[in-house]
């Protein structure tokens, strides 16, 4: 039993912009310009052939307001805030099936 590998330590269930994704950033030493979405996380983790796939934990990465102003309007801060979309670190476990049928099948 393996863990996957970990493509990105911050699944996103927002779809934010590239600037927004930049800059922010920036603060958080490029963790979260490398962010994908929860589903799109999920779905890799799937197709490069794990099973058994248990989302185990999911916690909120808060950015503070006096950051987040100075890249987004009063406006986007406020309807970011109101939303129930963020920014997630995810704890995932998932089983690596064993080597397939014959030595060199998988080539």
């Amino acid at each position: 039993t393996r863990r996957p590998p970990r493509s990105t330590p911050y699944p996103t269930l927002f779809p934010y912009t590239t600037l927004f994704r930049s800059q922010v950033a920036e603060m958080y030493a490029g963790c979260i310009s490398g962010a994908i979405q929860k589903e799109a996380y999920m779905g890799l983790i799937k197709s490069t052939g794990f099973t058994d796939i248990v989302l185990q934990k999911e916690k909120a990465i808060l950015i503070p307001d006096d950051i987040l102003s100075n890249y987004l309007s009063k406006e986007e801060i406020k309807s970011f805030n109101e939303s129930n979309l963020g920014i997630y670190s995810l704890t995932v476990f998932a089983k690596k099936p064993e080597a397939c049928c014959a030595p060199g099948c998988c080539n």
